[in-house]
């Protein structure tokens, strides 16, 4: 690192690490200004820059990261049985608005009995006292919050004296008291679980509507604990070869609760090729190696009833677990399923179904060097099976194209860092943009732009500006109403309104800047600093 002194900075240049660069660019055929750009930012391995460039939704985080998200899904699923009338409360900016949409268009296709609202005229920001009383002269039990909420906790506390109970979805910056909502879903909250907390409001009411298609669309996989297994063997019999580690993790709803690895001591030295492939020495097997029926032990104690998953399981792992448990009187009964099997019927064109191919089409990498260690292959087995139930699931494939624009509107209008997994939103949301709805499509031809192309810039100055105007002069409902309408008629009339607005608001921007001009016209502007 080199240090520049200036007058009022001191600016820190980065000097790459030359063997860092040359390793990269062996693998990678990019311009080299590219390549330190990547390592200046980090993505300095094989496995990172794979990552960066073929990121796909598949890599999105699992919402209920948020560690309110079960108790807000179920709520929602409640009111919606029981046709309790719900109240997405949104904000008047791009972020709010398209949030606003993403739960509300959903919530009507699962036959919720749902309204919104967002500030009009004069209406302050947020839950305000004046939306609670309109609440209980509707009769609405759930308020959900989308792009606000989170300082609320005057209005939260009055809404539950009305039996009103409160779902906060947010992304700003909480106070020290956090309001007595009955869910909290924002990513600044300390302890909320989220591990990337510069999320857009936009894209935490995806995370709700993601949250709640789990628990509809992948039953066999929602708040189910499941165990990944992986074994490492000295050969392929299990007659005759010996299980020399054996790691195993518990994950829920994609998130790992618990993990067990053990090397086991082997009868005889192992072969040198199986030192090579696995990197387990003879030398640690006899210092760390644990008797095989103990470990085994371990294992179903660990499992207990859940399913058990790995890939090859069936004809390869579970063949070697269950001879050596039959030596000891005890056998598997569990649930099991099999990884390999899923990807041969899933994904019938890969040149093979190794877990490393499977894993990579599917947009996971790792150091290659880690492969062929139990707890590795497990772990990495766990996100295989995840991505692999979504991947078949053209319910909840079908859901992330038609929000992910959306989300990616509301990530790049509120200026958010493109960043982990901002970059996968709005890579994904811009690419998907031509299956959203029939109102934001209308409008992006209106504006002139491509929809086979839509640029980051093309949302920043052409399309966020625009759906921006009406809220920022009282009229936020209209942007809303295009981005959840599907008719034509209605909505050529709304498009109209929205660009009559969005002229409106230049023309304000024009007389504001022309007074501001004759303000400081008079004045000596050099030898005044302002």
């Amino acid at each position: 690192m080199i240090e520049f002194k200036g007058i009022n900075n001191n600016w820190e240049i980065n000097i790459l690490n030359t063997s860092e660069l040359l390793k990269i660019k062996n693998i990678f055929d990019f311009p080299e200004i590219v390549l330190k750009t990547l390592i200046s930012r980090g993505i300095d391995t094989e496995e990172k820059v794979l990552s960066f460039i073929n990121s796909s939704f598949l890599s999105l985080y699992s919402p209920f990261y948020f560690k309110e998200m079960e108790k807000a899904v179920k709520r929602i699923l409640e009111a919606v049985s029981k046709h309790e009338l719900i109240l997405v409360l949104g904000d008047r900016d791009v972020d709010g608005v398209t949030g606003t949409a993403i739960l509300y268009r959903f919530l009507e296709k699962i036959q919720a009995n749902v309204v919104y609202r967002v500030p009009e005229g004069q209406d302050n920001y947020g839950l305000t006292n004046d939306i609670i009383d309109w609440a209980v002269l509707n009769e609405i039990s759930l308020i959900i919050t989308v792009d606000c909420g989170i300082t609320a906790i005057d209005e939260v506390k009055r809404a539950a004296q009305f039996n009103i109970d409160v779902i906060v979805t947010d992304h700003h910056q909480p106070r020290e008291v956090l309001p007595e909502a009955y869910a909290i879903i924002d990513p600044k909250v300390e302890g909320s679980g989220y591990p990337f907390e510069f999320l857009s409001g936009a894209s935490v009411a995806l995370k709700l509507v993601l949250g709640i298609s789990e628990k509809l669309y992948l039953k066999e996989y929602h708040n189910q604990e499941l165990i990944f297994i992986d074994i490492e063997t000295t050969g392929l019999n299990p007659f005759t070869d010996e299980i020399i580690e054996l790691g195993a993790v518990k994950v829920k709803d994609g998130i790992l609760l618990e993990k067990i690895e053990y090397l086991i001591k082997p009868q005889k030295p192992i072969p040198k090729e199986i030192e090579n492939l696995t990197g387990i020495t003879n030398e640690q097997l006899q210092k760390e190696g644990k008797p095989l029926n103990f470990v085994l032990e371990e294992f179903l104690n660990f499992a207990g009833e859940r399913k058990i998953i790995g890939h090859n399981l069936v004809d390869f792992d579970l063949k070697f677990i269950e001879i050596h448990l039959k030596k000891i009187g005890k056998r598997i009964s569990n649930p099991v399923e099999d990884t390999l099997k899923m990807a041969r019927v899933q994904l019938k064109n890969l040149k093979d179904h190794k877990l490393s191919t499977v894993a990579n089409f599917l947009g996971i990498y790792f150091d290659p060097t880690k492969l062929h260690r139990g707890i590795q292959d497990a772990t990495i087995c766990a996100e295989v099976y995840r991505r692999l139930l979504i991947h078949r699931n053209q319910r909840y494939i079908e859901l992330l194209e038609e929000n992910l624009p959306y989300a990616a509107i509301g990530t790049i209008a509120d200026i958010m860092p493109l960043i982990d997994e901002n970059r996968i939103i709005v890579k994904s949301g811009l690419k998907y943009i031509k299956r959203t709805s029939v109102g934001l499509l209308t409008l992006l031809r209106e504006l002139n732009v491509d929809i086979n192309n839509v640029k980051v810039k093309d949302v920043s100055f052409t399309i966020a500006p625009v759906l921006n105007s009406p809220g920022r002069l009282g009229d936020a409902s209209f942007s809303v109403e295009l981005l959840v309408s599907n008719k034509i008629n209605e909505i050529q009339e709304l498009i109209g309104e929205i660009l009559k607005k969005d002229i409106e608001r230049k023309n304000i921007v024009e007389d504001s800047l022309d007074d501001i001009e004759m303000l400081i016209s008079g004045e000596d502007l050099r030898n005044k600093k302002i």
